[in-house]
């Protein structure tokens, strides 16, 4: 069957043309909508999945879930759907935090909408439902920007150093001010007589502004506006999230 989306202006109002995805040549000022999933755990990686070779895109490259919003679906209904589909995870409507919007003009121009979602599933433990996917991961962010510059992963990933701490102030309520990461070395283990080593693995070390100061800006007619958000301020509140 037919996947069908809606066609959009580059104000993002529907235009009134519903096309057929495989058949249809994008015009010049005509959009799409894409849906993104950044899933983050509580040790602050994010769940990538690796396409299977049959995709006619990038195949066997890394990627976040996520697709095409079809047709009379908003972006947050279609990654609940596209998680589902691919990865086997059943999020709902209110797991969801919305994280940015992304416009890329051209042909075809689309929006690209990063939505946010916590869970620590062991990534051994996730299905593929509708094969698209072949393997998922956890991986940090210096990772995932390595493997962009590598060209590991699809070429319009656009996840930055920018979305990924917009994730974590959001996911644990706090401000960012830098994140690096320390390579870990696997542990030596002794199973009876044979000894052994587990995974070397990498830990992000984000560092918390523990005073965040109100933010300042104009509002209608030149007036200035103050707004005060409460973050965690102390790095126990932090990794208590």
């Amino acid at each position: 069957m037919a996947e069908l989306w809606d066609v959009y202006d580059i104000n993002r109002n529907k235009i009134g043309k519903t096309i057929e995805r495989e058949n249809y040549k994008f015009k010049e000022g005509e959009y799409f909508l894409i849906t993104v999933a950044v899933i983050m755990n509580s040790k602050k990686q994010v769940l990538i999945t690796r396409r299977s070779e049959t995709k006619k895109t990038s195949p066997l490259k890394w990627d976040l879930t996520g697709g095409g919003t079809r047709a009379g679906e908003t972006t947050l209904q279609a990654i609940c759907r596209e998680t589902s589909e691919e990865i086997g995870m059943k999020f709902k409507p209110e797991d969801a935090t919305f994280l940015k919007e992304i416009r890329r003009d051209g042909v075809p121009s689309s929006f690209k909408d990063f939505w946010l979602f916590r869970s620590d599933i062991n990534a051994d433990e996730i299905q593929f439902p509708d094969g698209e996917a072949v393997e998922a991961k956890w991986a940090t962010i210096d990772e995932i920007l390595q493997m962009q510059q590598n060209k590991e992963t699809i070429s319009g990933l656009n996840f930055t150093q920018q979305v990924y701490d917009l994730a974590v102030e959001k996911l644990f309520n706090v401000k960012v001010l830098k994140v690096n990461t320390m390579h870990v070395n696997g542990k030596t283990k002794r199973v009876g007589y044979h000894v052994g080593k587990t995974f070397d693995w990498k830990k992000a070390i984000v560092t918390i502004d523990t005073n965040p100061s109100d933010v300042s800006y104009l509002g209608k007619g030149g007036k200035e506006v103050k707004v005060s958000k409460k973050y965690k301020d102390s790095i126990d509140e932090f990794m208590g999230a």
